[in-house]
């Protein structure tokens, strides 16, 4: 239900669930403290949101916490994310089983790129299409690109950030490694927070790095770690550093960062394009 309603409409599907969406906290969280059966249970997950909030949504109905006894646990996706790889394996199998079916707009070619991408400007891909559709019910304005001001036009001085890390980034290690490198010297390589690349993939990706002789920065996630990274760390001190996690608009910002390899995220292409580093693509 969205967060507006004022009661579960129980009347209408005894036997469902009531589900309390569209905002986080605030009225939301009123109604849905109302209508907690005894010892319910919360999972205060979407609450992460209101880092965005310039003001702090207040909570009522806080009697409910004590009078129903109800219990609220914190619920991070990323404590669950050993078991992505199964999920993928999963999906795909229903994928290719029909189980799953799916919309995607596709461009073969270079020679079908400039269509493609007229395209999504007149509104002839899904994504679009499904924009223009909801418009119909809601005034959604799509924005962006949404990077911190002092990265684009500098107007708002404290925006700095995006005030959130998925992962703990190996900062300092990464700036002062830069730091002693000349202009457009280095090589950035990061697959976001989620692709995973395949053994080969990783290989024949870490080969290329050395073989091309250039300083070269590369983020893999503790995840991703394996021997052969290990043993290629170590082989490639002199020009290459291996990290988890980094800041990457502080990298792409970075004067001696030239090249960026990207699996085309859509926050890690709005930053390269944002920031003007030429990027070489790698699809996942």
């Amino acid at each position: 239900m969205p967060s507006r309603a004022e009661a579960p409409i129980t009347g209408y599907i005894p036997e469902g669930i009531d589900i309390y969406s569209e905002n986080v906290g605030g009225k939301m969280l009123d109604v849905v403290l109302l209508n907690m059966r005894l010892h319910g249970r919360i999972a205060v997950c979407g609450m992460i949101s209101q880092y965005n909030l310039d003001q702090p949504e207040g909570v009522h109905n806080l009697f409910c916490l004590i009078s129903k006894q109800i219990r609220m646990e914190g619920f991070l996706v990323f404590d669950y994310y050993h078991l992505y790889p199964t999920f993928l394996d999963l999906v795909r199998q229903y994928i290719k089983e029909g189980k799953i079916v799916y919309l995607e707009d596709k461009a073969e070619g270079l020679e079908s790129g400039p269509a493609a991408l007229i395209g999504l400007y007149t509104g002839s891909n899904v994504g679009k299409q499904v924009v223009n559709w909801m418009t119909k019910l809601w005034p959604i304005k799509t924005i962006g690109p949404t990077l911190p001001s002092m990265y684009l036009d500098k107007r708002v001085e404290d925006d700095k950030d995006y005030s959130i890390n998925l992962f703990k980034p190996n900062a300092d290690a990464c700036m002062e490694w830069l730091n002693t490198k000349e202009s457009d010297s280095v090589v950035y390589v990061s697959f976001g927070s989620l692709a995973s690349l395949g053994e080969e993939q990783k290989e024949e990706l870490a080969w290329g790095l050395k073989g091309s002789n250039k300083y070269f920065l590369w983020v893999v996630r503790a995840s991703e770690e394996n021997k052969l990274l290990s043993k290629f760390a170590e082989e490639t001190s002199e020009k290459g550093l291996l990290v988890t996690w980094c800041p990457q608009l502080e990298v792409l910002a970075h004067p001696a960062v030239g090249c960026f390899i990207t699996h085309c995220g859509w926050n890690s292409t709005l930053e390269g394009l944002s920031l003007g580093v030429p990027m070489v693509t790698m699809p996942q």
